[in-house]
């Protein structure tokens, strides 16, 4: 609507805002008006000034750039007209930013984000920008997120987007514009005066080299020197992205690496800042020694995390009967390790955990047996009179007189704590018909709203059949609430045919509902994201 119904005659008369050896740049309230005031011929600068407005025209209305209006006389001259852009310059801006002595590196890679957010902008829609300085970079916050506006495009240029076009030509056109990117955020981390130094790689402060020398585009390496902003040091995430704008090898720079690589990267580099479980590792050299990883991260394996945890909601959160899934996959895949922080995470929430492994040549009906005693064994240590209560529900359900206390020795030691009534165990057969109808009845004493239970059983591919039938047991059990089963195995050791698939069969076909999740190869650029964060590497340079 400003574009086309603007009013030149305005009772507020045009004011000088800018001057240059060349150009003029004169404001009327939102408008803003460009003059050429050299000798150049008024066809000449009608021919320019038109540049400017067809690269305007061009790109798409979301892209921050100046927004021309059209060419007409101003007087007495060809003018520019564009709405005008609210913000500050860059260079005011990083003068503004001199005296902050909190935490300088945040809002200075804020700013970075946005100034790349906005180049790729240009490039995506096809226009070089080829005049990335602090003075023709305007910035401005919009809800809360920085945001950069180009100003000046006299040097812009067209991007030759067609498949026969010279690819060249365009790399050069793109290496340029990431060359002028690196040089703006030295400028921005380290000074206006910094450059980059190819003797010790990355990025090196000040004007020569330590020979005297001018220092020049230098090498993808990592610093054996830090960098610092206002007194902190510039972590070696940022000196080696910065350091690989530098790259002099046309096909590297201009078709490996791209404005939106460098967004990606500055995001990911805020988001660890903005993360106070990461913030200390941007600041730590990478490769050399202290290659590390922040416990509790699963790369590529958030739905994996997300389904055993929604397993879990709908154990506590849903009364229903006893509720299964599986987890398969190859060894080394990650199964068991995902299911123990599911579990460390439901244990936090007070649940309970039961937790049994097979092995290959474990003892028929010993896992169960030892898992249930190594349970009660931690209960009776804990001496936690929240489970008062669940000791009065066990002797209520199973009796003091049961088949349980010999293969479960620990459940005798939980029930005479603090009791004085005689309990005697009934010694026989631990996997008898009496124990599976027992120790169903202990697993409903056990589980509760408050407490639910969770069972889990690692490498059920080496379960035998005794235990498998009271899994099946287990299952059908309508009385059973507040109770979930969850197994581990490996795939590629269990066929159609296998005794564990067999009675999974037979458990759907009693109505009981399976979830099945299947853990695989992580993907590529998961692997990438994890060597990045291992390395304090942007994801582009480790892939």
């Amino acid at each position: 609507e400003n574009e086309k119904n603007y009013d030149p005659v305005i009772d507020e008369g045009p004011r000088l805002v800018h001057k240059s050896n060349s150009t003029e740049i004169y404001r009327i309230k939102d408008l803003g008006v460009k003059i050429i005031t050299d000798e150049t011929p008024f066809e000449e600068q009608n021919r320019k000034l038109g540049h400017e407005l067809s690269i305007s025209k061009f790109l798409s209305p979301s892209t921050r750039r100046r927004r021309v209006v059209e060419i007409k006389d101003f007087n007495g001259r060809p003018g520019l007209w564009f709405n005008w852009e609210h913000g500050l310059t860059l260079k005011a801006w990083l003068e503004q930013e001199r005296n902050r002595l909190q935490n300088p590196l945040l809002p200075r890679s804020r700013v970075s984000m946005a100034v790349a957010k906005t180049l790729s902008d240009f490039h995506d829609g096809g226009v070089v920008f080829n005049n990335l300085s602090l003075e023709n970079i305007l910035l401005d916050c919009n809800e809360g997120i920085e945001v950069a506006t180009f100003i000046d495009l006299s040097k812009s240029g067209f991007i030759d987007m067609r498949p026969n076009a010279d690819k060249e030509y365009t790399n050069i056109l793109r290496r340029n514009d990431l060359q002028m990117l690196g040089k703006l955020f030295t400028n921005i981390f380290c000074g206006e005066n910094s450059i980059i130094s190819e003797g010790k790689g990355g990025i090196v402060q000040g004007d020569e080299n330590e020979d005297g020398s001018r220092g020049k585009r230098g090498k993808l390496s990592l610093p054996s020197e830090s960098v610092s902003i206002a007194g902190e040091e510039l972590p070696p995430y940022m000196q080696s992205l910065i350091s690989s704008l530098f790259v002099s090898n046309d096909k590297v720079c201009a078709e490996c690496i791209s404005p939106r690589d460098v967004y990606s990267d500055l995001k990911n580099f805020v988001e660890k800042l903005n993360n106070p479980n990461q913030q200390y590792k941007v600041y730590e050299f990478p490769v050399l020694n202290n290659a590390q990883l922040a416990s509790g991260l699963f790369y590529g394996r958030q739905v994996h995390m997300s389904m055993i945890n929604h397993f879990f909601n709908t154990v506590v959160h849903v009364k229903l009967s006893p509720l299964m899934a599986m987890v398969s996959g190859c060894p080394g895949a990650g199964k068991s390790t995902l299911v123990h922080q599911s579990l460390h995470d439901f244990r936090n929430r007070c649940g309970l955990t039961i937790e049994g492994k097979f092995h290959k040549f474990s003892q028929q009906d010993s896992v169960l047996a030892y898992a249930f005693d190594s349970f009660f064994a931690k209960l009776t240590e804990s001496s936690n009179s929240v489970f008062d209560s669940m000791r009065h529900r066990i002797k209520d359900s199973i009796g003091l007189n049961s088949a349980l206390f010999e293969a479960i020795p620990n459940l005798l030691m939980f029930l005479q704590q603090g009791s004085t009534e005689d309990i005697t165990p009934i010694f026989g057969g631990i996997m008898s018909n009496r124990f599976e109808h027992k120790l169903c009845r202990l697993i409903n004493a056990i589980s509760s709203d408050e407490h639910p239970l969770i069972l889990f059983l690692d490498d059920l591919q080496w379960a035998d059949q005794t235990t498998l039938d009271l899994l099946w047991m287990l299952m059908l059990d309508p009385s059973i609430t507040h109770f979930g089963l969850l197994g581990c195995y490996r795939d590629n050791e269990v066929d159609d045919s296998h005794p564990l698939m067999d009675k999974l069969r037979v458990i759907q076909g009693r109505g009981v509902k399976l979830t099945t999740i299947h853990v695989g190869p992580i993907e590529r650029e998961s692997v990438n994201d994890l060597v990045s964060d291992a390395l304090c590497l942007p994801p582009r340079l480790t892939r």
